[in-house]
């Protein structure tokens, strides 16, 4: 199972500090595009001429719906969790990186799980987490619902009743999974999801987990977020607000996209061109700079230009051995902003076995070939079935 993505690097010495970025809810595009929005570019070309390397990648759930819909126990270890743990050892293992200063980058559910990929991947620098939920996730779903009926049903009576009629349904169905018990995991679908979905992560409080790990961390929310409210983010101040190592930040004027606005946020923003505000990436990259002024080894870093090479794949083999090493992976090199190097075209494989995919330990064997073509597949294109399968899609109302 192969999910393509792309590789920014930056104009400077290497090995440099490197980022991967984790994808919210739903089936995602590598550039994590929103209508109108791609954060996952603006955050891969303000840290790649920053001098950091960032890694993004379409998401599992949408180059591959059809097989993991197919899934009788599909969870948010398979959905997320297991892509993010091999991502960051594949931009580990590049000649560019310095493997003891990759970061992730979480966003959404991306941040939700964050910590639990942070315990999975003990070699990570630190993580970033932007605008991540701290409750559970029925609630926050349950939470959204309200939020928007009232924008949604305001044009008529009809209207509001029908708006009424889908609040009711949602509130009946968090009840039922409060309710939910182990072994009730092949029950009706929920809020739109399987149960098991939603059972593996019962107790699960990424915020308790967060405060156990023992790296850096910076936790970002835009104050105008619906999605993700304050509420969320003062579970991650009341966690972590004690530590040296942790910086928490808010922004007023951002919505859940970081992208800035004014009065109340609606999903009518995020039709509109826009763009993650500086002030954000900008936080980011002070991560990166303070991790790149220190050398591991005891030097400075001075700034040199260097340039991609090649062609490649990365892959996981079943048995888990070794570390995966790109073989030079394509590069593109066009039009790129000030202070970045080049982008390559990269995929990342897991092999599919019985329709259940193997979790990732240590990144597999090598597997090299030559990429067909500039890209494999497009930004914003459709899964390779040609639709966006129910349970994907269905996850995509969750925490963003």
């Amino acid at each position: 199972m192969e999910a393509a993505g792309t590789l920014t690097l930056p104009k400077a010495q290497g090995p440099v500090p490197g980022v991967v970025l984790v994808h919210g809810s739903g089936p995602n595009d590598r550039d994590e595009t929103v209508y109108g929005v791609r954060p996952f570019r603006d955050l891969a070309e303000g840290l790649g001429s920053a001098g950091i390397a960032v890694l993004r990648y379409d998401k599992r759930t949408k180059v591959h719906g059809a097989q993991m819909v197919a899934m009788k126990n599909l969870t948010v270890q398979e959905e997320t969790v297991d892509d993010a743990v091999l991502a960051a050892a594949v931009l580990g293992s590049q000649p560019e990186v310095d493997p003891r200063r990759v970061f992730i980058l979480g966003h959404s559910l991306g941040a939700y799980v964050l910590p639990m990929i942070l315990q999975q991947d003990p070699k990570a620098a630190g993580g970033i987490a932007m605008a991540g939920i701290t409750r559970p996730l029925e609630d926050v779903v349950l939470e959204q619902v309200e939020y928007l009926i009232p924008l949604q049903s305001g044009q008529s009576e009809e209207a509001r009743k029908e708006g009424q009629k889908k609040l009711e349904e949602i509130r009946r169905d968090v009840a039922a999974l409060k309710a939910v018990k182990p072994g009730q995991e092949d029950g009706p679908t929920l809020l739109g999801m399987p149960p098991h979905y939603l059972l593996a992560l019962r107790g699960y409080d990424p915020a308790a987990v967060a405060a156990s790990l023992h790296v850096p961390l910076l936790i970002l929310q835009g104050e105008r977020d619906y999605q993700v409210s304050m509420v969320d983010f003062a579970g991650w101040k009341t966690a972590l607000g004690g530590r040296k190592d942790v910086e928490l930040k808010s922004y007023p004027a951002l919505n859940h996209l970081f992208v800035e606005g004014r009065g109340k946020s609606t999903p009518s923003e995020y039709m509109q061109p826009r763009h993650v505000a500086a002030e954000a990436i900008s936080d980011i990259r002070e991560v990166g700079e303070r991790a790149l002024s220190v050398d591991p080894c005891g030097g400075s870093g001075v700034v040199r230009r260097s340039r991609a090479r090649g062609n490649g794949r990365i892959s996981k083999g079943n048995n888990g051995e070794s570390a995966a090493h790109a073989a030079g992976l394509h590069v593109e090199g066009v039009g790129r902003p000030a202070g970045i190097a080049s982008g390559r075209a990269m995929s990342i494989s897991q092999t599919l076995g019985n329709v259940t995919l193997p979790r990732v330990g240590r990144v597999g064997s090598r597997n090299s070939s030559r990429a067909r073509g500039r890209h494999r597949g497009r930004l914003g294109d459709r899964d390779r079935a040609g639709r966006r399968e129910d349970h994907a899609a269905a996850i995509d109302q969750s925490a963003g």
